[in-house]
């Protein structure tokens, strides 16, 4: 019937993600930059460097080069050791370390968000039909699967709880993370579990959702052959009168 749901096709919908992704990175990129500004970051950092090397005047041995640690003897491992410790024990530099392991963080998730929340969200309601600028340029749209064009609160679900939280947050924190080596295995574990679930919804699942639209209940469709309605009053009475139609037809 001519009002199936017609779906969007992966290429296309990969080709959309991507250029959305280079928008969602830079603007990402800015709001982080913005968050490292207010926070002084770049600061905090050069202060926590300074506590490494006057540690490192204090015990005489290199406390960050990786290279030299092979070389070292048992007594400059010792040494090593002993400096290690002391620096654990300084409350100056356990405050400054929290900060520098947290506002990466920070700035990965306000970034993240305030992408989303621009991207995936503000620009659909604008352009209409859940268009994000990559979408609206390979002709896609967000709907439900009976046509209706999605609310606002799904498109907000579908920005904030599917792709920023789980698809972008999650993972944005855990690389963080591996760089300051503060999660361990477990961070590639959860890496590949969120890709592993992608994968497998989009594979089990006809209408081939990701987890953002399974979280919103919308579908990624073909906006060159879709029929889409603002209400559901309307779907219904489109298909009340193509069913009339049809029923006329085939009394002739």
């Amino acid at each position: 019937m001519i009002y199936d749901l017609q779906k969007g096709s992966l290429i296309k919908r990969i080709s959309a993600f991507l250029l959305d992704f280079v928008l969602i990175a830079i603007i990402a990129t800015f709001f982080a930059w913005i968050v490292s500004l207010i926070t002084n970051y770049s600061s905090i950092l050069q202060e926590f460097n300074g506590h490494y090397a006057r540690y490192e005047a204090m015990y005489g041995i290199s406390l960050t080069d990786p290279k030299l640690f092979e070389t070292y003897t048992e007594e400059q491992l010792a040494t090593y050791k002993d400096a290690i410790n002391a620096m654990n024990a300084d409350p100056e530099v356990i405050k400054c370390w929290g900060l520098v392991s947290n506002l990466p963080v920070i700035m990965v998730s306000v970034g993240f968000l305030m992408a989303c929340l621009i991207v995936e969200f503000i620009v659909p309601i604008i352009f209409k039909n859940g268009q994000t600028v990559g979408k609206k340029v390979f002709k896609l749209g967000v709907i439900n699967e009976n046509g209706v064009i999605c609310t606002k609160f799904q498109m907000f679900a579908r920005a904030i709880l599917g792709k920023y939280t789980i698809e972008y947050m999650i993972p944005g924190i855990i690389i963080v993370m591996m760089g300051l080596g503060t999660i361990g295995f477990i961070g590639p574990i959860i890496l590949l579990a969120i890709i592993g679930t992608n994968i497998g919804v989009v594979i089990a699942n006809p209408n081939r959702p990701f987890i953002h639209d399974l979280v919103a209940r919308t579908v990624v469709c073909d906006l060159s052959t879709q029929k889409t309605f603002q209400t559901y009053e309307e779907m219904i009475a489109y298909r009340e009168q193509i069913d009339k139609e049809i029923a006329e037809r085939s009394v002739y």
